[in-house]
This record gives structure tokens, C-alpha cells and sequence, in this order.
């Protein structure tokens, strides 16, 4: 098993960027589950509200 990094410092900027298919694969995720938790509240607080 190699240790390839999923994430490698940015050359410029701040953060870090994905630099594996691992990596890509984990901000896929954490990009959707943002995008589901935006529009839960989105939708809960639209129904709480009336």
C-alpha cells in the first residue's frame, strides 16, 4: 500500500487542495452534504414559519 496524500498544500492562497481521487472523492462528499444540510434547513424553516 503506498501512502499517497489526498491532499497537498495550495503553491499559492490558503488551504489545501486535493490531490488524489480519495481527495476529490471526500470534497465531492462534504460539498453534498453541505448543499443537503442548505436545503433541510432551507425547507425546515420555510415549513416552521407559516
Amino acid at each position: 500500500m503506498t501512502s499517497n496524500p489526498w491532499f497537498r498544500r495550495k503553491s499559492f492562497g490558503w488551504g489545501w487542495s486535493p490531490a488524489s481521487w480519495q481527495g476529490w472523492l471526500v470534497t465531492l462528499g462534504g460539498a453534498l452534504a453541505l448543499a443537503a444540510l442548505a436545503t433541510w434547513l432551507q425547507l425546515h424553516l420555510i415549513h416552521t414559519s407559516r
